[in-house]
């Protein structure tokens, strides 16, 4: 009499080989181990909507990626990259003159000085090569602990997410043209038609390691209609244009009613 005891173990070990060798695409993916399974962060834009429009102007317009990945501790290193460490939109009006940076003091006044990473420095992608927009210094760390914070309770070192951004009204006209259906890209056009203070007048790139003898000194490239994401690591190779100071007009309806 034969046993069956062989072929049980032939099943077993048939069975074993088989799940073994089954396709990635056909395991249990885990939230955040691909682009595929991004985790959605939710970003509240309440009080910090100026920010929240120069983040999706860059996805919408420059074509950064949204599905990103959580680069947790390297966040100085990304800043140093983009060059967002510098802090060049608080340079004097000659010093930003001479590395490129030529958005009018009278929008810094209006909006901000604060380099705001539209690709996030917590990101894998981020640094080289990122959007930065000239934004509120308060708004800009309000909006990144609210983004932080859910990325410590959810996401695990190098996890995939992208961002969902609510209450963001009408202050953000580039979100609400990102996030129809489908996005609205018309809106990245007409640049000389746009005011000063637009995002796509605020908004700029490293170009390089330094130029001459100090090789400290960065340099950037304004924003123009068409420019795209260069790719992670990747400087920006252009020059930009100058931006003048507008003229003051005279209130010459005041002047005529105090006579």
């Amino acid at each position: 009499m034969k046993s069956a005891v062989p072929r049980i173990l032939l099943g077993t070990s048939v069975l074993g080989v088989l799940c073994g060798a089954l396709p990635a695409a056909l395991e249990k993916r885990r939230p955040g181990d691909s682009p595929a399974t991004a985790v959605k962060i939710t970003v509240d834009c309440t009080g910090q909507e100026d920010v929240c429009n120069a983040d999706c102007f860059a996805i919408l317009c420059y074509n950064i990626p949204n599905s990103a990945q959580w680069n947790k501790g390297n966040n100085a290193g990304n800043r140093k990259e983009s060059g967002a460490a510098r802090q060049p939109f608080k340079m004097s009006t000659e010093q930003r003159e001479a590395r490129g940076v030529h958005v009018l003091q009278s929008v810094l006044n209006a909006h901000g000085a604060s380099a705001e990473e539209t690709l996030m420095a917590n990101t894998i992608q981020g640094g080289a090569g990122d959007l930065l927009v000239a934004v509120d210094a308060k708004e800009n760390i309000a909006l990144g602990g609210k983004i932080g914070s859910q990325l410590q309770h959810n996401l695990q070192p190098e996890d995939w997410y992208y961002r969902w951004f609510t209450n963001y009204g009408a202050m953000a006209p580039y979100c609400d043209a990102l996030q129809s259906t489908p996005p609205d890209t018309s809106i990245c056009k007409n640049q000389k038609k746009k005011p000063d203070d637009d995002v796509m007048n605020r908004a700029m790139v490293r170009t390089d390691e330094g130029t001459g003898s100090n090789p400290q000194r960065y340099n950037f490239h304004m924003y123009q209609e068409g420019d795209k994401w260069p790719g992670a690591g990747h400087f920006w190779p252009g020059g930009s244009s100058k931006r003048e100071e507008p003229q003051k007009v005279e209130n010459r309806e005041s002047d005529s009613g105090a006579r």
